[in-house]
């Protein structure tokens, strides 16, 4: 489930999805970004690197990991246990606290833990089909608002699924306002960014999932109910006009290169600029990674470049370094991505145990 490359028929498919309505009704205008300075990127010779590992994705348990860049010192972060799932791990952006999910059979909730492993805090439940799409980065009170997707709405766990499935569940997306501290404290209560558009969407997304600015939220939208369940990869706007994050309009981010849209997943938006890399996917079993410059004023992409393409490997979720110099990503193993000349570095292989969903740590000043 990961290719790339432009034809003809891609432009054909992506002309129906665009046919569709994706706009929000009765919303005020769209957030203005405002203006912040581009702090230069500093090198980080040994920043970490979080990731999960398992002997098996079934029956678990899935570990919490943590190494150096260059796949040294791989240390126990956080150890599952038969049936227990540790996933999806984020850096926060203060480089000192990790949201992750777990997951068991009595009860599945985002968390996080203190680098250190210190110290671990729970700040929402969910019912099922999290994904952490990542931390705001410009802070709110102290702290960072959350945002990970749940089949959940305003009255509760989903757990009939909408007309036309027969086990697709809707899932929406929903952000918690976390102060960071010597223990970390929900501020408030959970909040629904989607659950005021079509009650029959499927939100989803990887991880580092907001905007530099922090007013865009990047995720995977499948239409439930309808013929083919089409997909499209959504820029939503967020506003934040009472404090509290807020939909005020949304928009299909579909390039002409992309040409298969059955499975392709949004990924990392640049640290340091509007640079959006995609992992994305060709019918014909190709790969590939493509660099896009986002103008979010005209809701457009203003440039775009391959990183590869037309390649074997296996791009899986490719996420940005903390000097947005390389990428990481867990293509059968966990690999370093060089940029310009294009290169890899294993530093983490898949046996004895698979490895998965690598973030780097953050640059902090």
């Amino acid at each position: 489930m990961r290719k790339v490359i432009g034809s003809p028929l891609g432009v054909g498919l992506l002309a129906g999805l665009l046919s569709l309505d994706f706009t929000v009704a009765a919303k005020p205008p769209k957030p203005t970004p405002t203006p912040t300075p581009t702090p230069a990127p500093t090198s980080c010779t040994t920043c970490e690197i979080v990731y999960t590992r398992a002997k098996d994705y079934t029956n678990g348990p899935q570990d919490l990991m943590l190494m150096k860049k260059d796949g040294s010192s791989k240390t126990v972060l956080l150890a599952g246990a038969t049936g227990v799932f540790h996933k999806i791990p984020e850096w926060a952006p203060d480089g000192q606290w990790i949201a992750f999910s777990t997951v068991t059979s009595t009860g599945s909730r985002i968390r996080v833990i203190k680098a250190d492993g210190s110290a671990s805090s729970d700040v929402a439940t969910f019912c099922s089909g999290s994904s952490i799409l990542g931390w705001r980065t410009p802070p709110a009170s102290g702290g960072y608002w959350l945002v990970y997707s749940d089949s959940r709405d305003q009255d509760g766990c989903i757990v009939t699924p909408p007309p036309g499935e027969t086990t697709a569940l809707v899932r929406n997306l929903w952000a918690v306002h976390v102060s960071l501290g010597v223990s970390p404290v929900l501020v408030g209560s959970p909040v629904c960014l989607s659950c005021d558009l079509n009650p029959q969407n499927d939100y989803r997304g990887n991880l580092s999932a907001w905007s530099r600015d922090g007013l865009h939220i990047s995720a995977l939208r499948t239409q439930l109910g309808l013929p083919d369940r089409p997909k499209a990869f959504m820029v939503l706007d967020i506003g934040f006009d009472s404090g509290v994050p807020a939909v005020v309009s949304s928009w299909p981010f579909a390039p002409p290169e992309l040409t298969f849209l059955g499975t392709y997943w949004p990924t990392s938006w640049a640290r340091w600029s509007d640079s959006l890399v995609l992992r994305t996917n060709a019918s014909d079993g190709t790969t590939g990674l493509i660099r896009y410059e986002v103008d979010f004023g005209t809701q457009a992409i203003a440039s775009s470049s391959y990183v590869v393409s037309g390649s074997s490997y296996r791009f899986a979720m490719p996420q940005w370094s903390a000097d947005d110099t390389q990428l990481v990503d867990d293509m059968d193993g966990i690999q370093v991505i060089t940029l310009s000349p294009f290169s890899l570095k294993l530093i983490a292989s898949n046996k004895p145990y698979l490895v998965d969903y690598p973030d780097w740590k953050p640059i902090t000043p």
